[in-house]
C-alpha cells in the first residue's frame, strides 16, 4: 500500500494558471490510515488487467507543502512567487 501518490493538476498562483504540474501528495499515514481530506476508493474487479491496482482518489481541502512540487523546470519560492 502506498503512502504517497503523484497528482498532476493545474497550479494556480495568485489566481494565475501556471499550467499542469506534478505534486507529491500524502494519502496515508505510517499506519496506512487515510490522511484527513483524502479518500481512497478501490475500483474493484475489472473485465481485464486485474493484476493492475486501480483506485479513485478524492481530495477535500488537502494542502501540501510547496516542497512537494516536482519542480525540475519551475519553482515556488517561500513568498509564493512562481
Amino acid at each position: 500500500d502506498a503512502h504517497h501518490i503523484i497528482v498532476f493538476a493545474q497550479l494556480y498562483i495568485n489566481g494565475k494558471n501556471e499550467g499542469i504540474h506534478g505534486v507529491l501528495v500524502p494519502i496515508r499515514d505510517k499506519n496506512l490510515k487515510e490522511v484527513p481530506g483524502s479518500h481512497i476508493h478501490d475500483m474493484g474487479h475489472k473485465m481485464g488487467l486485474n493484476g493492475v491496482d486501480n483506485a479513485k482518489f478524492i481530495f477535500e481541502n488537502v494542502r501540501v507543502p510547496r516542497e512537494n512540487l516536482l519542480n525540475l523546470y519551475s519553482d515556488v519560492d517561500e513568498d509564493g512567487n512562481y
